[in-house]
């Protein structure tokens, strides 16, 4: 393949690689925003978001990274060259958000239950569940 054409192909990736890991930092940082002002509803729909960045980030990579096999050895060694500092940035990005806390999931509490002893709903089920016939 001509080394012209993959150095524009890697031009291309770069600024697609700027321009989604300037996204995918907005969102990470909407996502601790989100978080610190408990709205876990929020912060699950920008991991959504994030989770989406990341995978077209990855396809992009993948797309590139299949070109390097296409090229001949004094090639390669430029192309790694020019791919790897972005590869470990997406890298770092997948990383940071993987490790970002879960959203925790709220548990609605049924009203029946809420009232009183919270094992009386226990010992009426239990009653109704195991009563002997007479």
């Amino acid at each position: 393949m001509d080394w012209q054409r993959v150095l524009l192909v890697i031009d291309r990736f770069e600024s697609v690689v700027k321009s989604d890991m300037f996204d995918l930092k907005q969102i990470y940082m909407r996502i601790l925003e989100k978080e610190r002002n408990s709205d876990y509803d929020g912060a699950a729909k920008e991991r959504e978001n994030a989770t989406k960045k990341v995978d077209h980030l990855l396809a992009q990579l993948v797309e590139v990274l299949n070109i390097r096999e296409k090229l001949n050895e004094s090639h390669r060694v430029k192309f790694d060259a020019r791919i790897e500092p972005m590869r470990t940035r997406i890298q770092s990005a997948v990383n940071c958000l993987r490790y970002t806390r879960p959203t925790p999931k709220v548990i609605e509490i049924d009203a029946e239950y809420n009232s009183g002893n919270i094992y009386d709903h226990l010992y009426e089920e239990s009653t109704a569940t195991y009563s002997v016939c007479s």
